[in-house]
């Protein structure tokens, strides 16, 4: 139940409901000279899940695969210098 659906609802809830929620949100209550101090519990918001749709394009090699003798080399090799 969110709070906006919590707050519609406060009005018709038993006594050990609105009892159970206050409790729950409630981390301390400070009664001091001529104040009162209500600490809350702070839970931060859920972080927003992305669906991501991820799509793969599957290539099927032919049957009868090139040899590598057949590959041409983009540059020259490069050898480490000795």
């Amino acid at each position: 139940m969110g709070a906006q659906g919590l707050y519609t609802r406060w009005p018709g809830l038993p006594f050990e409901e609105r009892r159970r929620v206050v409790e729950t949100i409630v981390k301390r209550i400070v009664v001091g000279s001529g104040e009162v101090e209500i600490n809350l519990f702070y839970a931060p918001p859920a972080p927003v899940r992305r669906h991501v749709v991820v799509t793969a394009l599957i290539l099927k090699a032919p049957k009868e695969a090139p040899s590598m003798d057949a590959c041409t080399p983009l540059s020259p090799p490069i050898h480490p210098p000795s």
